[in-house]
């Protein structure tokens, strides 16, 4: 698209006789001009606003900015870009082309009809490409600098003069804006630009032209949003035909006055959407580009028109703009609530063990869905007595944005299962903006919060209607109003708990504040089974609140680690009998005692940064669905790999969804039998195991390292030594069982040319070999065991410059692969290694989830 207001486009290519390039009039869906065959014409390109004129850079020698007629597909003429490779091209006015290069401050307004070169300045400091705008009527250019905190220039292209600077706005932070794009108003009396700045975030600034003076600074909260800055070249900013607002990186569509985010055009695979450029046509229509097997089209696509203009109406009126999408608000009442403040310290222990209700026996036969296993999005499970899940789909499936859920997208739907009987209960939609965060135990109702700034919740009974709407949290909380955590605590009942660590239980329809705890806790609380007692996690103490009340239960100390950078609750879970609590929290997997409140122990854990956490057996947990901890012994004893994963069990199986089409809803018990038993083997004294528990072995290293062949195997002969002492175990010469860890490297056949950057440097052709790296077992009592293995190769490694005092490259890289494989192999080493009667038992195996008899 010309980038400034137009109605033409051009699409297509040069790149071979057999491509055509085309210039369509937006107008009338006619094709008004058009270039044929292979042409030399490269980025930057442009179109003229009148669409009969394309430029670009055509890479030859001399190197040359060519300009094509689309009319009739004649090169018009060309123009010598000097020593510099131009990366800013567009056009200045009728007959008129600016070619400006970033890196040498230069620019040059061409008469491409005459040859001459009108027009040349230079610009004061280094610019952003992407920063470049030109005014409606091509009069004036704008970019934007970083230098000093940042400035935004002006400049008028009919002469070279500076038409206006001003410096941008620093609001006391530390650092400076980076502009990822600007873009004047359709009728040139303003210019809008989006930045990002370090630690703060993205801001969308606008400038009246009249007089330089900043008119509106909005900042965006949350992550990315305005959207994400795409790879492809477009305009990172473009101004809604209206002028009410903005589309940011071909996404994100901004109200004008507020900066608030009021609509999405989604990139939606399974209609074919590219990620390419995008345009607002009008109030009803965008333009976007659909692939269909090798066929891409430009193709209009509707806006939901009346619910778009409401968002946009909601936010210019101070209103959220995700309103317009949902059923009406009913305003929050805390007037009445009762007011208590966090404990400081600790409390006298008088919770109790907390098991919750008994459970029916529920289907041991995975659950056939009707949905692929990619569209199945949570799944959540009523009280154990009920027996129910709800599971939210998003249809055609979940993608990798996190933004997946767009205004206008189709809606997500919740499906409910009978989990003895194994059949589908009903299914009702629910907004695409809606995201299910809560089943009410009595499997009667869902909690939904909005998807965008998650300070909305929604409360619907499971037949689909709407019960009733708010926003727990006022605007005096400010960045506060996002809610962290909520939950039924029964169906007419809710608990919520924003960033600050406020708790509020809540009376619903009426939305009513029971009570209001501030300061209650640090990250989210958990319910015990029976939903009597809730632990909640300050910096250094655990406190057990009635969830009903409010009222302290117990509070005490929680362990903390010297370890840096650890600090922080990062998931708690109940056993199922409630009689036990296990958090992973300041780097320390801590367990309580609910009867008592003392402390059953603590061990440090590497997953340090695991987000979930479930007791698979009353001697297991479960650390981010893939990794089973043994309490008894502190380790790590198997990975678990696939499948979706339910949030909770109704029965203390662990619950997931299979991949498949159709996908199921299965549920295993944890450890398998086979693993409990090889478990229990691992640390029974009476087994001989190669490695495990007081296993005395010796270390061998075999290979010839590039250099440094000494340092090398005594590196790796250490760090398998200080893991061995981890195990239990212990490294000795002269041993019967001798640890191996052996290099094979091999060449692959495969070149490479390395350049030296500059002028008149040299270039190198040299080998790519790989590497393989096996540790292994071996006491000559049969093949040795293979306990891991890693391959690599040089050309996994980048190479930019070459470290002080190296001078050999390909040696560089060879010792990069060397270094790479060492590390990788030195974790590989189990807990446990023996030979069995079936094979060898080596701690911890993995159980793939959608496979699990393999």
């Amino acid at each position: 698209y010309p980038s400034t207001p137009s109605p033409f486009v051009a699409l297509g290519g040069n790149g071979d006789e057999r491509q055509r390039r085309e210039v369509w009039d937006l107008r009338d869906g006619k094709r008004v001009g058009g270039l044929i065959g292979r042409l030399d014409l490269n980025r930057p390109l442009a179109l003229s606003p009148d669409g009969k004129y394309l430029v670009g850079h055509a890479n030859k020698v001399p190197r040359v900015t060519a300009i094509w007629s689309t009319t009739d597909g004649k090169l018009v003429g060309e123009i010598e870009d000097g020593k510099n490779i131009p990366d800013v091209i567009d056009f200045a006015g009728p007959s008129r082309v600016v070619i400006a290069t970033t890196h040498a401050k230069e620019f040059h307004v061409w008469d491409f009809q005459t040859g001459a070169d009108a027009v040349q300045f230079q610009a004061p400091e280094n610019y952003a490409r992407e920063s470049v705008a030109l005014s409606p009527g091509r009069r004036y250019i704008a970019f934007a600098t970083d230098r000093n905190g940042g400035r935004l220039w002006v400049y008028d292209l009919t002469d070279g003069s500076l038409a206006g600077e001003t410096e941008l706005p620093r609001n006391g932070k530390p650092f400076g804006l980076n502009c990822k794009g600007l873009a004047f108003s359709p009728d040139g009396r303003e210019l809008a630009g989006v930045f990002e700045r370090a630690f703060d975030g993205w801001h969308i600034l606008v400038w009246d032209l009249a007089n330089g003076k900043l008119v509106a600074d909005h900042l965006g909260t949350g992550n990315d949003p305005f959207g994400k800055k795409r790879f492809y070249e477009g305009r990172p900013l473009q101004w809604l035909p209206d002028q009410t607002g903005w589309l940011v990186f071909d996404e994100a569509v901004v109200e004008r006055q507020s900066g608030q985010r009021v609509w999405s055009l989604p990139f939606d695979r399974d209609k074919g959407m590219e990620e390419s450029s995008r345009k607002i046509i009008d109030a009803d229509r965008a333009l976007v580009v659909v692939k269909a097997g090798n066929r891409k089209t430009l193709r209009t696509v509707p806006l939901l028109k009346e619910k778009m203009q409401a968002a946009i109406g909601l936010a210019k009126s101070g209103g959220k703009a995700i309103d317009a999408l949902l059923p009406p608000l009913k305003a929050a009442d805390r007037a009445a609530a009762k007011r208590i403040a966090a404990p400081s310290g600790a409390v006298a222990w008088s919770a109790k063990a907390d098991p919750g209700t008994s459970g029916k026996p529920l289907s041991k036969t995975p659950i056939r869905l009707r949905v692929r296993d990619n569209e199945v999005d949570k799944v959540l499970f009523s009280n154990p007595d009920v027996a129910q899940a709800a599971l939210q789909i998003i249809p055609g499936g979940k993608t990798f944005r996190p933004e997946a859920s767009q205004e206008g997208a189709a809606p997500h739907s919740i499906e409910r299962y009978d989990l003895v009987k194994g059949k589908l209960l009903g299914k009702f939609d629910v907004p695409a903006v809606s995201n299910l965060i809560a089943f009410s135990p009595d499997g009667t109702r869902v909690l939904l919060n909005d998807a965008k700034g998650r300070d909305r919740l929604d409360v619907m009974d499971t037949d689909g209607k709407h019960l009733v709407g708010w926003r727990p949290y006022d605007e005096d909380s400010g960045d506060d109003q996002a809610v962290l955590w909520a939950d039924f605590l029964d169906a007419d009942r809710v608990l919520t708990v924003n960033q600050k660590g406020t708790l509020v239980l809540w009376t619903i329809p009426d939305c009513k504040a029971v009570y209001v705890m501030t300061d209650a806790c640090q990250g989210a609380p958990v319910l015990s089974p029976g939903r009597a007692s809730l632990a909640a996690f300050g910096r250094d103490t655990l406190f057990m609140i009635d969830p009903a009340t409010g009222a302290i239960q117990a509070g005490g100390a929680i362990p903390s680690t010297s370890t840096p950078n650890l600090a922080g609750l990062k998931a708690a879970a109940f056993r199922r009998d409630g009689q036990e609590l296990a958090a992973l929290v300041n780097g320390l997997i801590v367990r309580w005692n609910m009867a008592t409140g003392q402390t059953l122990g603590d061990f440090p854990l590497p997953m340090t940064q695991a987000s979930t956490l479930e007791y698979a057996s009353p001697a297991f947990l479960l650390v981010d669905n893939k990794a089973l901890v043994d309490l008894d012994h502190a380790r790590i004893v198997w990975n678990y790999a696939g499948g979706t994963h339910a949030k909770g069990s109704p029965d203390g199986a662990h619950w997931f969804i299979t991949a498949g089409v159709p996908a199921s809803l299965a549920a295993i018990d944890l450890p398998e039998k086979k693993v409990a038993t090889l478990v229990a083997l691992a640390f029974d004294p009476k087994t001989k195991g190669l490695l495990g528990p007081g296993a005395k072995v010796t270390i061998q290293v075999v290979g010839n390292p590039p250099r440094n062949a000494d340092l090398f195997r005594r590196s790796i002969n250490d760090g398998l030594a200080a893991r061995l002492g981890t195990l239990g175990a212990s490294a000795a010469d002269g041993q019967k069982v001798r640890l191996v860890a052996s290099f094979r490297e091999k060449d692959t056949g495969q070149t490479v040319q390395l350049r030296e950057i500059g002028r008149g440097r040299g270039t190198k052709q040299i080998a790519l070999r790989s590497l393989d790296g096996e540790l292994s077992l071996n006491d000559d009592q049969g093949a040795p065991l293979t306990l891991g293995h890693v391959s690599s190769s040089m050309k996994t490694f980048g190479i930019t410059h070459l470290p002080p005092g190296e001078t050999d490259p390909e040696g560089f890289l060879r010792q990069q692969m060397w270094d790479h494989v060492r590390d990788q192999l030195s974790g590989a080493l189990p807990i446990f290694a023996a030979r069995g009667p079936g094979g060898p038992i080596i701690l911890p195996g993995q159980t793939n989830l959608n496979t699990p008899g393999r």
